[in-house]
């Protein structure tokens, strides 16, 4: 369920700013992946749905 809701918000910022890739860092933190893939690689757990 939430997944889906976050996934529609995506689509819709998306087609929102289609033609302005600089504002993808008004909504999105790059930084929160790249920790995501660090702890991953260390074998810590993430919980997925």
């Amino acid at each position: 369920m939430l997944q889906g809701v976050l996934f529609d918000n995506l689509l819709l910022l998306a087609r929102r700013h289609a033609r302005e890739p600089d504002r993808l860092a008004d909504y999105m933190q790059e930084s929160l992946l790249r920790d995501r893939v660090r702890r991953v690689r260390k074998g810590a757990a993430v919980v997925t749905e």
